[in-house]
């Protein structure tokens, strides 16, 4: 006997409110098709846009502390809508996620600051993230955030209170949300330049700015 796997939301819509104090994009996906281009002048905030709907579905709230924005809203196919709204507050350090279906609704404000996973990382020059987790740069391994505060103790000592106390990725019914929804954001370095090493060196950074690079060339 085979359990079928449970289909997965197939996002509809996006729409973000105010971002960078200036634009508000609405997105229609392509569902039909699959494939949908988001085309505009630089500056516009179309990576931005990618990069908040994949922080969203993957639990990286702190991403939103550092884009100005008002509200980001994702429309499902099974009409599901998921919003965040940015908090008011100087430090931006709160927002409320929103989940409105067909059977309920709930909200509630969740913390737009550092978990201890990302504020060691922060600090650890071969933690990268990748997706909901993060990789060791050094022998290519996968960790969960509990790994990541798990392998370095010692740092999490020294890390100032606020950055080192625990912090939910939010409630509960919006990390059982998630688990019904993907998300894989793709780099898109076009002036960038991988050069991880087989070894990893102390203090290489994996990818360079080829406008650094063209830089120390001349």
């Amino acid at each position: 006997m085979t359990l079928e796997q449970p289909l997965l939301r197939r996002l509809r819509r996006i729409e973000v409110v105010g971002l960078f104090g200036i634009y508000d994009h609405q997105v229609d996906l392509n569902l039909a098709d699959r494939v949908t281009l988001l085309h505009g002048p630089n500056g516009v905030g179309k990576t931005t846009i990618l990069k908040m709907v994949d922080a969203l579905l993957t639990s990286q709230v702190d991403y939103f502390r550092r884009v100005p924005f008002e509200r980001l809203s994702l429309e499902f196919d099974d009409g599901a809508v998921l919003e965040l709204t940015k908090g008011s507050d100087a430090q931006g350090a709160v927002g409320t996620v929103w989940l409105t279906t067909s059977t309920s609704s709930e909200s509630s404000s969740i913390s737009l600051t550092l978990s201890r996973a990302e504020a060691i990382a922060a600090e650890v020059e071969y933690l990268r993230r990748d997706g909901a987790g993060w990789i060791d740069l050094r022998d290519g391994q996968r960790l969960a955030d509990a790994d990541v505060v798990t392998m370095h103790p010692a740092l999490l000592r020294v890390l100032q209170p606020q950055d080192r106390a625990v912090r939910a990725r939010g409630p509960e019914w919006f990390r059982e949300f998630l688990d019904a929804v993907d998300s894989h954001f793709i780099e898109a370095q076009r002036l960038a330049r991988s050069q991880l090493p087989s070894q990893w060196i102390h203090r290489q950074e994996p990818v360079v700015s080829r406008v650094v690079e063209c830089s120390r060339e001349l």
